[in-house]
């Protein structure tokens, strides 16, 4: 039998080796990323027992779930399996997470205290709405409540982003949501029975788009007693440098309504660049810690789905701690990098009173694509209208960030960064700005693809970069005049990811051919929506075998993982991928298939076999060949077939309108 299948995807490199374990082009080094798909939202951030749980939305295929990922250090992370799956209610949506150290839920069994998620249910046939789920095993595994959706939509479009927490005056939870451009609160006794409270922020701040990811927290206002409450509101559209972007309000919170203490036409930013969205802070931090820690997802709904990064699309930015100061115009959050970031550093070097003569000079000390810079200029000596530090520069690239002593603005410039992935990426970001001393600090994180500044302990520009990979200098730069560098200081920034998965898996010499293929820490993943190929590329074998899972829907849910078809084996496979001989798992049909791909893309089936296999369920599986004998097997059923068509070629992984898993892969 002899049919036709869709054609291969692309190959996204040129046959050369693929990368490393978390090392593909744009691939960020210290900034935390999934090892395959999309995210965007940071989700459920609390402490527990010296873990920082990070989750986050995961988007696998438009199924959406929550990531996870832990550290002891807020700089390296540790990817664990996606902790919250879509079920037969809906998608899961952005929410957060707390430690019900009273058990008030009543989910908690055992010694461990419980962890409880509260997280929007985009429902499959209906509107948004807010569910439960919870963990006893330190957040690896998670339990949906049975009386979900534990808020019912009550008749709005957009009803979304739960943020939870416990209001110690009042002894109850409280929950504050979005409703369109304003926000729904509600409280409850033990995290299952809600009650409508207020509304609030109809007229409040910048309403450009729809309110998203709302985060409510008491700070004590520095050098001071007092405390005040902090409002953080993500927006759609509408923010200061183009798209999505993040407000706040500061004021006071009685456990029922909010009431800002500022205007209600003024409003608040707290990042002016386009890359800097949906962040939200950690619950459960240790008193003896005390801080307000912060991250959030970096990018822009502008532009999201075209950033070109593969296998990976999304970052997140540093951890922020947030911290209130008063200044003239009043009580203002301010973000500074975690003092855990600097167990990154390497020693770097330190130079003091550079002159900057009119034009561009090239940085002494490191370059790279991962640094970071702390450059101090003194605005007293200097007499150019326009100067600062240019990063990731090459031949005809680089990425300038300086002050505008004309317009009072400190500014990222993107425009000659290097690629430009939509119309909406807006090239200069800046802030109004006005020095409050004689020296201006830019505290500067260059990644492979974003860079994030801090403006003298006040501002922070947090944007994506897309340059290529030898665009590695620095420089600095002043126009119409000269400048002085009081202080500079370069540090190369260590990576946060180990040189090989965690699975060492032995494919550290293949190439991807077609789909998406990463190492992850559970193995070697791959994805098509048609057909792809991984192929060994540093030797011919006669015989492949795996343990390869195909990664479909579970609970109920309808949205499947693309057509969860079929993954396997190939062998004998020619220089371009086009022929060879494929065993494969089809799962769709219940079938194990043993297959000549020809180079007219069509298939031809030689053999195959009813098994029981389902998604989510690892098989064994071989693939060998002899002479003109060819060898499909699991550990139920073996089914041979005879072929001249191919007397040798490479071995590798083949999957189908599908992602799949491949563990213990072996070649001989």
């Amino acid at each position: 039998m002899t049919y036709t299948i869709p054609a291969t995807d692309p190959a996204t490199h040129d046959l050369a080796l693929d990368p490393g374990y978390m090392d593909e082009p744009f691939r960020p080094q210290y900034h935390y990323t999934a090892e395959k798909n999309m995210i965007n939202d940071p989700n459920g951030l609390l402490w527990y027992d010296g873990e920082y749980h990070l989750f986050h939305q995961y988007n696998l295929h438009d199924a959406i779930h929550w990531g996870h990922a832990v550290s002891t250090d807020l700089v390296h992370w540790t990817h664990l399996p996606p902790a919250i799956f879509p079920d037969r209610i809906g998608q899961i949506y952005s929410g957060t997470a707390v430690v019900d150290t009273a058990n008030t839920s009543g989910f908690q069994q055992g010694e461990e205290a419980v962890m409880v998620a509260a997280f929007t249910y985009a429902e499959h046939q209906g509107p948004q709405s807010q569910g439960i789920a919870y963990s006893n095993d330190r957040g690896r595994t998670w339990t949906m409540y049975e009386g979900n959706p534990v808020i019912p939509n009550p008749g709005k479009p957009d009803f979304r982003d739960p943020k939870i927490l416990w209001h110690e005056p009042t002894d109850r939870w409280i929950m504050v949501l979005t409703a369109g451009t304003h926000l729904d609160f509600y409280t409850s006794p033990d995290l299952k029975t809600w009650t409508f409270s207020s509304e609030w922020g109809r007229l409040d701040g910048s309403h450009g788009g729809e309110w998203e990811c709302p985060d409510l927290f008491e700070l004590q206002v520095e050098g001071t007693d007092e405390t005040r409450w902090v409002l953080s509101v993500s927006i759609g559209r509408g923010a200061p440098a183009g798209g999505s972007g993040m407000q706040y309000f500061v004021g006071h919170f009685d456990g029922v309504t909010f009431r800002n203490s500022n205007t209600p036409d003024l409003a608040l930013w707290q990042n002016y660049g386009q890359d800097y969205y949906a962040g939200i802070t950690w619950a459960n931090v240790p008193p003896s810690d005390g801080r307000r820690l912060m991250i959030a997802w970096a990018d822009n709904w502008m532009y999201r789905f075209d950033v070109p990064t593969t296998p990976f699309n999304g970052q997140l930015s540093l951890v922020h701690e947030l911290t209130l100061k008063t200044f003239p115009e009043g009580i203002r959050l301010v973000h500074s990098p975690v003092a855990e970031q600097d167990l990154l550093r390497d020693p770097g070097f330190t130079w003091e009173n550079i002159g900057v003569p009119e034009g561009r000079s090239a940085l002494p000390g490191p370059q790279g694509e991962c640094l970071e810079i702390i450059a101090e200029f003194d605005l007293a000596a200097t007499s150019a209208h326009l100067f600062g530090i240019d990063v990731r520069t090459g031949s005809s690239q680089l990425t300038r960030i300086g002050f505008d002593a004309n317009t009072r603005e400190v500014f990222v410039d993107r425009h000659l960064s290097g690629t430009k992935p939509s119309m909406y990426w807006i090239g200069r970001n800046s802030v109004p700005f006005q020095p409050a001393a004689d020296t201006l600090t830019l505290r500067i994180f260059v990644d492979r693809s974003s860079v994030e500044v801090f403006v003298d302990g006040r501002e922070v520009i947090s944007l994506l970069i897309l340059p290529d990979a030898g665009s590695t200098g620095t420089g600095s730069y002043s126009e119409g005049g000269t400048a002085l560098l009081k202080s500079l200081q370069v540090h190369p920034v260590r990576r946060i990811w180990p040189e090989r998965s965690p699975a060492q898996t032995p494919t550290a010499a293949w190439s991807t051919f077609s789909g998406e293929w990463a190492e992850t820490c559970a193995g070697r993943q791959g994805s098509s929506r048609s057909t792809g190929m991984c192929l060994r590329m540093d030797g011919r074998s006669a015989a492949i075998e795996t343990k390869v899972t195909i990664i479909g829907a579970r609970d109920g849910n309808p949205q499947s993982i693309l057509g969860q078809h079929a993954a396997g084996l190939i062998v004998r496979a020619d220089e371009q991928a086009g022929t060879g001989y494929a065993a494969v798992i089809n799962v769709r049909d219940s079938i194990l298939e043993l297959l000549k791909i020809n180079s007219s893309a069509s298939t031809e089936i030689l053999a195959s076999a009813r098994i029981n296999a389902t998604t989510n369920e690892p098989v064994h599986l071989q693939l060998t060949t002899t002479g003109t004998k060819i060898v499909a097997a699991t550990n139920n059923t073996v089914i041979t077939a005879q072929d001249t068509s191919f007397a040798s070629g490479r071995s590798g992984l083949y999957v189908q309108d599908a992602e799949a898993l491949y563990t213990a892969v072996k070649t001989s």
